[in-house]
Order: structure tokens, then sequence, then C-alpha cells
């Protein structure tokens, strides 16, 4: 073999071992990324809704920027509830390598009408290049991206099948309408190994349990407080705040000047 041949395959040989070690190390982030979840920042998040050219309200930017991990939205028709949720499930599907979506509503019926809406924004973003579906199962509402990252939704009717999973979101639909043990039997186990987020978003319907849980959050709160003999009302909201999980929303219809303008 010529020295030429020999400097050819030599080459050749070192630009393949090359791309077979960036594609290990491309596998080894994405593995830590999955088993080692990192929060995502509110930055990558707007980052990609942008990109998308996804237009919202002032309430609606109100309720993407805040980082609450727990979230009650118990706002009218017509705000753009699921719309804020669906879009929020994508950019995390998007930006975390790995993570793990789910999407409940309480009625076969609700599961059956939105999820067409979620398939069509999955389609949109991967014709803007910003997502690669490898498996999509309208039969199973179920959509794999390239990245690993997964989207399930069924109704609640069968929610024992959520118990056990590990996500990274959590959407509850009509959330209102779910036995209140729900959060203590379904979700709370089902996001805990992986500090998940949740979403329980709902038409108000008055006095409800998800209404109680941030409300029992802020009486807990304050009850350490004053064990620690904080009693000063300023000192009380700068210990209470910054340890709050869970947030809650409650907006009219009519914030929404998109579907009432």
């Amino acid at each position: 073999m010529s020295d030429a041949a020999i400097a050819e395959a030599t080459l050749s040989t070192d630009i393949w071992h090359g791309a077979l070690q960036r594609f290990r190390d491309n596998v080894t982030r994405t593995q830590a990324s999955i088993l080692h979840p990192q929060p995502i920042s509110n930055e990558e998040l707007w980052a990609f809704y942008n990109s998308m050219g996804w237009r919202f309200t002032d309430t609606q930017i109100q309720v993407l920027d805040d980082p609450t991990r727990f979230m009650v939205l118990e706002i009218g028709r017509r705000w753009g509830k699921t719309e804020v949720a669906l879009r929020k499930a994508i950019a995390t599907m998007a930006c975390r390598p790995g993570s793990n979506v789910a999407y409940i509503p309480r009625h076969r019926r609700v599961l059956e009408r939105n999820w067409p809406r979620f398939t069509r924004e999955i389609e949109h973003a991967e014709a803007m290049g910003k997502l690669k579906v490898m498996r999509r199962s309208d039969g199973e509402k179920e959509v794999r991206l390239a990245n690993f990252s997964t989207l399930s939704a069924g109704s609640f009717d069968h929610a024992t099948t959520w118990v056990g999973s590990g996500y990274d979101l959590v959407i509850a639909d009509e959330a209102a309408l779910f036995d209140p043990s729900t959060w203590s039997e379904v979700i709370d186990p089902a996001i805990s190994d992986r500090r998940g987020a949740v979403m329980l978003i709902s038409t108000p319907f008055g006095e409800s349990w998800i209404t109680e849980l941030p409300a029992d959050e802020i009486r807990q709160l304050r009850r350490e407080a004053r064990l620690m003999h904080i009693h000063d009302p300023a000192e009380l909201d700068a210990y209470v705040h910054p340890r709050r999980l869970w947030r809650s929303y409650a907006f009219a219809s009519w914030t929404n000047t998109f579907a009432f303008p």
C-alpha cells in the first residue's frame, strides 16, 4: 500500500473514531440529563416560546413567568388555560431531554377534544425544526421525541395507571372535579422522584380541594414561623413567601383579549 493510501486510511479512521466519540459524548450527556434532571430556567422556556412565535396575553405571561413548582389556575372559560398548559408541556419536552409530561383531563371526551391541539402544536414545532418526533400513537395518546422526551395523555377514568410513573410536568384539566385524594394518591407520588411541576387547571367551582392546597401550605408555613417566634407581619411574610411551593391564580375570561377583542 502506498504512503498516500496509508495516510488516507489513517485519516478516515481518525474521522470515524472522532464521530464515534462525539456520539458517545452526546449519549452520555443525554443519559445524565435523564437520570439527574435539572430545573429548566424561565429563560430557556421563553427562548422556545419566542422561537415558535407564540403570542400570550399579559395574564398568561404572568403565569408562565412564575417559577413556582405547583400551580392552581382557577380561571374562567376562553382565557386559554389549556393552550398555556400545552405550550408549556411542549417547551418542557423540547428543552429537557428525557422529560416525561402527562396530560390528565377529568373526562375522556375532553381528552379526545384536546389531543388534536397537542399534536398540531407538536407538528408545527417539528416543521420549524424545534424537535423531532420518533413515535406518535393517537390511539395510545402518546408522543415520543428523538431526545427521549415523552408526552402521555389519558383521562382520570384510569388514574391508577399514573401511579408509580416519574413525571417532570403533570397537567390536570378540570382538576376541581377530581377526587380530593388525587393529589396524595396519584399526582404527588408521580412527581416526587423527579421533582416535577404541576398545573391544576379548572374553571371556578367555588371552594374545592385545589383551592385548599395553596391555603393549607400558607397556614402551615405561618404555624412554623410562629413556633420560631416570628410574629412581626413583615418578618412573617419574609419567612413564608420564599418557601412557598404553591401559587394560585384566578382571572376572568374577559382578560383574554384574543378571545374577546
